[in-house]
């Protein structure tokens, strides 16, 4: 876990920071924002696995922002053949910061994540940086207390055969890169909070959702490890809001999620190799909205077969 962290932090300190920070720079600190992702993995009709990550400023009321995505694109990708061009110009504007993952399937990306002993001890370690953090904040005792119960729930499931390691290997992921982004948009912006907003599925919904407090724990990690180095001026950890539906209620924020969907959508169809989409809408969406977008880093990652260490490298699409 070490290795791909040091990895991706030179990755994007060497081609994204720059511009991730001229976009924070637009605006003044204590600002809220949105996290919005969407996930691809496993999917055998695409190409590739993909996660996109959509920071989008708090701009406007989110009834007016949701009344104009709905009218520029109703549908999820999937289900729509063409592209409006009004959304795409949305996507792109001043307001958002895109980034994507693209994971070499063939690699199996932190495949070596996917044994019982890794997530229990994952676990194990998590509790403990909770109670250090409580005892330091006394006042989050009762919040602390329900993510240990959803921890203790994590653990005990993998004391069992049926263990869904996969599963486990990709809520830690999307952990992982949340919590990154998250504490680099808290160093830059100081933001007054935070909200979550993610596609719906087994990565989110598992064991009461504690994919979200994976990545909060990783957030106080990522907090803790700078305040080491910046003893003069620290940081706390970012306000987050988790928005989640009422059961059986759909959750009337879905239509943010069309942003990351479109995104994940067409590079996960993207062949690496030859440069090519299966479907002209991805060719619309490329040319539209990736090319050489300075507000979109599209981050590739793979696992070098002979030395088995992991490379990252901030990619063109064509």
């Amino acid at each position: 876990m070490i290795e791909i962290l040091e990895v991706l932090a030179e990755t994007y300190q060497k081609s994204t920071r720059e511009d991730f920070v001229s976009f924070i720079n637009q605006y003044p600190e204590q600002l809220s924002w949105h996290l919005i992702s969407d996930y691809c993995f496993d999917d055998l009709n695409k190409q590739n696995d993909t996660a996109t990550f959509s920071v989008l400023l708090n701009h406007d009321k989110i009834p007016t922002i949701l009344d104009a995505i709905n009218s520029h694109s109703p549908k999820d990708l999937k289900n729509t053949r063409t592209i409006n061009p009004k959304f795409l110009n949305y996507i792109n504007s001043k307001v958002f910061f895109h980034f994507t993952f693209i994971f070499d399937r063939k690699d199996s990306f932190l495949k070596d994540l996917e044994t019982d002993s890794f997530a229990a001890n994952t676990v194990d370690q998590f509790i403990i940086h909770l109670g250090n953090w409580e005892k330091n904040v006394p006042e989050v005792k009762g919040y602390v207390a329900a993510v240990k119960k959803r921890l203790s729930l994590l653990k005990n499931d993998t004391k069992k055969k049926s263990f869904n390691r996969k599963l486990f290997r990709k809520m830690f992921i999307i952990s992982l890169l949340s919590s990154f982004l998250c504490h680099e948009l808290n160093i830059l912006s100081k933001p007054k909070y935070i909200s979550w907003i993610s596609d719906r599925d087994s990565i989110i919904n598992s064991f009461d959702g504690v994919t979200f407090d994976l990545s909060f724990v990783l957030m106080l990690l990522f907090a803790q490890d700078y305040n080491n180095n910046h003893i003069e001026n620290p940081v706390n950890p970012p306000v987050i809001k988790y928005i989640l539906p009422e059961d059986g209620k759909s959750n009337y924020l879905d239509p943010l999620i069309r942003i990351p969907d479109y995104l994940t959508g067409t590079l996960a169809d993207l062949d690496i190799l030859k440069k090519e989409f299966s479907k002209d809408k991805y060719y619309d969406i490329c040319f539209s909205s990736l090319l050489e977008a300075p507000n979109h880093s599209i981050i590739w990652t793979s696992k070098n077969k002979n030395t088995l260490r992991y490379s990252t490298k901030r990619i063109k699409v064509i």
